[in-house]
């Protein structure tokens, strides 16, 4: 239909401004003697995005009788939008905390990212943990699990080769 615009879910918000701005408005309010409550339904929902992620790919792990700790995943995408190199705010670098916090064995890719540095100053290479640099994702195996949480157009071979790897070809 003229004007649809799907929206489509992802692991919480990211950015300098969407995730920052609305609380301005929200405190702004609160002054005049006015609540915002939907702001502060929004943040609450997208603050516990990455949780929510990380629990999906705890029962994803379960369900093929395999624990996190020690689970190889590779993380597609850690920009907090497509195409971009910013990692600011961005709901994957919480997602891969938890995970890294769970024990799992974590790589990530991301076309215009090519380090993080995690909360205590380590570095988190596309290679694995701690690692700076290291292999890339096509010669990475993925023994446990992908999480795809990119959208930028530099991922589709990394998306395509494991999904024909995922279907045995």
């Amino acid at each position: 239909p003229f004007g649809f615009m799907a929206f489509y879910p992802g692991p919480g918000l990211g950015g300098h401004c969407i995730p920052i701005d609305p609380h301005y408005l929200s405190w702004k309010l609160k002054t005049l003697n006015y609540q915002a409550r939907f702001i502060e339904l929004a943040s609450e929902v997208n603050g516990e995005m990455p949780h929510h992620v990380v629990a999906k790919v705890v029962d994803a792990l379960n369900d093929q009788r395999k624990s996190v700790r020690g689970a190889r995943i590779l993380v597609l995408g850690v920009a907090y939008k497509k195409d971009v190199d910013d990692v600011r705010e961005s709901p994957a670098l919480d997602v891969i905390k938890l995970l890294l916090d769970r024990g799992a064995d974590l790589r990530f890719s991301d076309p215009h990212v090519p380090e993080i540095a995690l909360d205590g100053g380590d570095l988190l290479g596309g290679g694995g943990t701690g690692q700076r640099g290291g292999p890339q994702p096509d010669d990475t195996p993925v023994e446990a699990a992908l999480l795809d949480l990119g959208q930028s157009r530099g991922l589709g071979q990394h998306r395509r080769r494991l999904q024909a790897e995922s279907r045995g070809h």
